[in-house]
C-alpha cells in the first residue's frame, strides 16, 4: 500500500478546515495499522473474493458500513442507514448455445465453449450467411443475414461495420486475448443485468459477435453461402442484490451540503472461479482501504467546512451496477458534489508511473 498518496490526500483534507492550523499544527497522520487492517478484513480468505450479489460481498459491506460508523461517519442523507439496496436481475442460460449452419449438403454445426463463444445471443436468431474477407468490400450486402468475417486476425473497427450495417451476427476468429479468456466470455450471461430503477438508455440494437476457434473457422470457410441457425435457451432469471454503501461527515459551513466532496471506491471482485478466491487486494481492497481511512482521519479531527461523503459500492467488476443505482437514485444532489475522488487499484505502483 502507499501509505504517501493517503497522506497527501489527507493534508489535502486538512486544507478545507473550519479554522485554518498554525505551522506548528500537528499534521494528519495515517494509522498504518488500521489500513493493513481493514485490508486484511476485505481481501482475506473468509470473504472468498467478496463476488458480484454473494453473501460474502453482502459480508463486505456490513463491514464497511460497520467501520465508517466506528469512525463517526453518519449514515448518508436521505437514508434510514448506510446500505443502499440494489436489485439486479440477470438472464442465464438453459443450456449451451449452438450454431447451425447449413449449405447444401454441407452442415457445421458450432458449441458454445467447444467451438465459439456467443456474446449476449437472443434466444433464437435465424438468418442467412454469406462469408467476407473485407468488411468494406460490400456493406449492402450484409443486412439481415449472418457475416462470416473471414479476417487474418481478429478485426475489431471490421466487426462493427458490419454490425452497423445491419448484420444480425458476425463470426470473427479469436485472437490470443480472446482465447486467453475463452472461459470467462464463453460462460458469460446471454444479456445485460437489468438493475432495479435504473432505466436502461435507449439505443440502436446490435447484432451478436461471435466469436470462433480456429478449427471452427476452417471448417466455416469450405462452406458456399446457406442458411444458419443459432439456438440459446434461457433459463429463470438470477435474482441478486448488492449494495452502495454510503455515509457522510458534514460541513461547518452554511453552504457546507452545495459544495460537498465524494470519496469513493468499491468492495467487491471476482469472488471463487473454479475453486479459486480471487482475493483483490489490489482490485480494489486498496481503495476501500483508503477512503476508510480518509474517513477515519476527517472524522475524528476538527471540523472541516466542507461536507464530506463516503461511498463504497458494489458488483463493480459486472459493470458499476450499485454505483449506476447511486446515479439514477442518489442521497445527496448531484449536482451539489464540487468533486469526486476515486480510488482505484492503488496497492501497487501504476507501471506508467512509477513511484507516484
Amino acid at each position: 500500500m502507499r501509505f504517501q498518496v493517503l497522506l497527501a490526500g489527507a493534508l489535502a483534507a486538512a486544507a478545507f478546515a473550519a479554522t485554518p492550523l498554525p505551522l506548528e499544527a500537528a499534521k494528519p497522520v495515517v494509522c498504518a495499522q488500521c489500513v493493513k487492517a481493514n485490508m486484511d478484513r476485505l481481501a482475506g480468505d473468509a470473504l472468498r473474493g467478496r463476488g458480484c450479489g454473494t453473501e460474502d460481498e453482502h459480508v463486505a459491506a456490513r463491514f464497511v458500513a460497520e467501520t465508517l460508523k466506528r469512525y463517526g461517519v453518519a449514515a448518508g442523507a436521505g437514508m434510514d442507514g448506510y446500505l443502499q439496496p440494489v436489485q439486479l436481475t440477470t438472464p442465464t442460460a438453459a443450456a449451451p448455445p449452438t450454431l447451425s449452419l447449413t449449405a447444401g449438403g454441407q452442415h457445421v454445426e458450432l458449441l458454445q465453449g467447444r467451438d465459439m463463444a456467443a456474446m449476449q445471443p437472443p434466444p433464437s436468431l435465424q438468418a442467412p450467411f454469406i462469408r467476407l474477407t473485407d468488411a468494406r468490400a460490400a456493406p449492402e450486402a450484409v443486412t439481415g443475414k449472418i457475416v462470416i468475417f473471414d479476417s487474418p486476425i481478429y478485426d475489431p473497427p471490421g466487426v462493427q461495420g458490419l454490425l452497423r450495417a445491419g448484420a444480425t451476427a458476425v463470426i470473427t476468429p479469436a485472437s490470443d486475448e480472446i482465447l486467453a479468456h475463452w472461459d470467462d466470455l464463453s460462460t458469460r450471461p446471454p444479456g445485460r443485468t437489468q438493475i432495479a430503477g435504473v432505466e436502461r438508455r435507449a439505443g440502436r440494437s446490435m447484432g451478436v459477435t461471435i466469436f470462433a476457434k480456429a478449427d471452427a473457422m476452417a471448417a466455416l470457410r469450405k462452406l458456399e453461402p446457406g442458411d444458419a441457425r443459432l439456438e440459446a435457451p434461457q433459463g429463470p432469471p438470477r435474482e441478486r442484490t448488492t449494495y452502495a454503501v454510503i455515509g457522510v461527515l458534514h460541513g461547518t459551513a452554511p453552504d457546507a451540503d452545495r459544495h460537498a466532496i465524494l470519496l469513493s471506491a468499491h468492495y467487491d471482485h471476482l469472488g471463487v472461479r473454479n475453486g479459486v478466491i480471487f482475493h483483490g487486494a489490489n482490485d480494489d481492497a486498496s481503495g476501500t482501504a483508503a477512503v476508510l481511512e480518509f474517513a477515519r482521519i476527517l472524522g475524528s479531527g476538527a471540523k472541516h467546512r466542507r461536507t464530506a461523503y463516503f461511498a463504497l459500492f458494489g458488483c463493480e467488476e459486472e459493470g458499476g451496477l450499485a454505483a449506476q443505482a447511486f446515479l439514477a437514485h442518489p442521497p445527496m444532489a448531484i449536482g451539489d458534489l464540487a468533486a469526486n475522488l476515486e480510488f482505484e487499484m492503488i496497492g501497487v505502483d501504476d507501471p506508467k508511473h512509477p513511484g507516484f
